[in-house]
């Protein structure tokens, strides 16, 4: 997975001649995907490690009054990615671009920039509502967390940190996405580059 860092790092240092902030960019993106995969293994050992203790004791109830052994924390815990060097090719699953907005043609837009980045692309339509400010990246299952994760980073997504929320697909959108789309991008209208400040 390093290499592929260490290609895009390359490619984004011969395409332009702002050569320091540009690697600084490459490495802080870096950096914050790879924060954000160490978090989310902690976050899914602690919630393992609560539903384990739950467990624990002298067999009575659990500290939220459900039997003991049974995980409360299961509904809240993210899910657990793969670590980072199990990340799959861009091009190994499909994604589909829904349009949450009222601009015209702007899913195809996000939808052309990641296929340009390497990424196939599945439906691009519009979503049920077209109301949505912010873009957010969901997940068809789990086992896609990782997937969802490149996505997110490469439409840099999130705060300055890199920070960025991932959610599981609903019914509703899944359907619209279709089957064989791993992630889903609802775009939002923060994706509207045409927009003025």
């Amino acid at each position: 997975m390093t290499d592929f860092f260490d290609d895009l790092e390359r490619q984004l240092v011969a395409a332009t001649p702002q050569r320091p902030a540009r690697i600084r960019r490459a490495r802080q993106r870096r950096a914050a995907a790879t924060l954000s995969v160490v978090v989310a293994l902690l976050a899914g050992g602690a919630g393992i490690a609560a539903a384990v203790g739950d467990g624990a004791g002298d067999g009575g109830d659990g500290p939220s009054g459900a039997p003991a052994g049974t995980a409360t924390t299961a509904a809240t815990t993210p899910p657990t990615p793969a670590p980072s060097s199990a990340l799959p090719a861009r091009d190994a699953y499909t994604v589909a671009v829904l349009n949450g907005t009222t601009v015209p043609g702007l899913a195809r837009g996000v939808a052309n920039r990641l296929q340009s980045g390497g990424f196939k692309i599945g439906n691009v339509t519009n979503a049920a509502t077209q109301d949505h400010s912010a873009t957010t990246v969901y997940y068809r299952t789990p086992d896609c967390v990782p997937a969802a994760t490149q996505v997110a980073t490469a439409l840099r997504l999130g705060d300055a940190q890199g920070d960025f929320a991932l959610q599981k697909a609903p019914k509703e959108l899944r359907a619209l996405a279709g089957d064989r789309a791993k992630v889903i991008v609802l775009v939002g209208s923060d994706q509207n580059r045409t927009a003025g400040p």
